[in-house]
Order: C-alpha cells, then structure tokens, then sequence
C-alpha cells in the first residue's frame, strides 16, 4: 500500500502543475491520500513510503487547487473585460449673467433733467469747479437739490477742469503761482485741485512777474524797490520780482 500511495502521489503531484491536467490530480490525489492513510495503520510495513505518498497526495490537492483557480480566473477576465470608462463630459461654461445697471435719469425729475442739460452746456464752453456750477445752477433758478444732483451726474474730471480754468486766467493777466492758486480756489475749487492745476500748466513765472511789473507801470510809477515790494506782496518771490523790474528797465 505504501509503495502504491507513493507512486499514485508523485503522478499526481506531476500532473497537478501542468495546466487541464490538473483535474486528474484531483482524482488521484484522494486516492494517493487513501492509501498512504491504509499504509501507515498496515503492521509490519515500512511506512516511509506510504506517508510519502500521503503527503504527496495532500500536496498534489493543494498545487491542483492553486492552478485551476488561476486558469478560471484567466478565462474569466478575458471572457469578461473591463467596461470602458466613460470618457469624460465636455460641459459648455455656464452662460455669463449680464448686470444691466439701471439709468439714473429714468427715474430723474424733469428739474434735475433740465438742470443736468444746463450744466452740460455750461461746461462745454468753460471751466468750472464743481461748487461754482452748482452756484451758477441755482443763479440760474434752479433749486439746490435738483442743481447738486446735476452736477453730481456730470461725467467730468474737476482737476481738468481747474487746469482749463488756470490757463484761461493765464491767458489774459498775469499772475504768480500763488496768487493764481488763490484765484482758483476763489473760484470754489478745493486747494488741493487748485495747486494740482497750477503745477500743471505749462508757465514761466519769471515771464508772468515781468508782465505784470509792466502792467504795474503802465498805470502809475513806481521805484525799483517799490515795484518789487509790490510784484512780491502780489505772491511773486524776490527773484522772480528783481527779473522783473529788471526787465522793465529800473
């Protein structure tokens, strides 16, 4: 029995690890296991040869099991393979929301109306600062409230404006730097645009002093030291007052 159960184990221990033949190692297996469990409660038998095939047996079941496992799970990814993944959406952007900003005249009375097309004629043809429309709105009848809001909805750029205004003043008289900075701000422009605007027109002041000391003596006479007393009471610095008079001949 024993040397039965070890020749039946060693074929099925073979025929275990060559693939579809493994099935046969699962009936020849039991049988070496069988045997080799006869042959070792046999008396006066070497039992070496029959716990061998046992054990070759055992063996024989486990590499059998290990093998067809991996066939049946080979036959089964093939015969079934992985679904496609979905290939990804292409989403179109979300549609942009368009903020429709509502007009301030639709709700405008016909006086803020009226005033707002005055104070655009006004400043089409002249600077103003913004306090001196609102003025020159109301000289024209128009109340506060509805000259403020005129103003107030104006499109316009009130340093630019002080400039325009410096230069218009600039064009017809002369001034010094500070007295036209006073002027400005005399024409209700804050002092801050006023020498905004004055430091941005384009002016000699030395020229300005001289212009203004000959307009000086044109009307009445003066000293040397009396002319640059008063160009300098006029805002003029002493160099620029001396530049002058000297100009003038004294």
């Amino acid at each position: 029995m024993g040397v039965a159960a070890l020749v039946i184990g060693i074929v099925a221990a073979v025929l275990a690890i060559i693939p579809f033949l493994g099935v046969v190692a699962f009936l020849l297996g039991p049988v070496a296991v069988i045997l080799g469990i006869i042959g070792l409660r046999l008396k006066f038998r070497k039992r070496g040869t029959a716990l061998a095939g046992l054990v070759l047996g055992v063996l024989a079941l486990i590499i059998a099991s290990i093998v067809i496992t991996s066939i049946a799970s080979g036959i089964k990814s093939a015969t079934n393979p992985p679904a496609p993944s979905n290939p990804p959406v292409a989403t179109s952007p979300a549609p942009e929301t368009t903020v429709l900003t509502p007009n301030p005249l639709d709700n405008a009375t016909p006086g803020q109306k009226n005033a707002l097309r005055k104070a655009e004629s006004y400043i089409e043809f002249q600077a103003f600062s913004r306090q001196g429309l609102v003025e020159q709105l109301e000289f024209n009848k128009f109340s506060p409230e509805d000259a403020t809001w005129a103003v107030d909805h104006l499109t316009v750029d009130w340093r630019d404006q002080a400039t325009r205004k410096a230069q218009s003043y600039l064009e017809n008289q002369a001034f010094s730097r500070q007295g036209l900075i006073d002027q400005l701000v005399f024409n209700k422009f804050p002092a801050e645009d006023a020498t905004w605007a004055v430091d941005h027109v384009t002016v000699d002041w030395n020229e300005q002093a001289a212009k203004k000391g000959k307009s000086y003596l044109e009307n009445q006479a003066f000293s040397r030291e009396g002319l640059i007393d008063q160009l300098v009471f006029n805002g003029f610095t002493r160099q620029q007052a001396e530049y002058a008079v000297t100009q003038a001949g004294l």
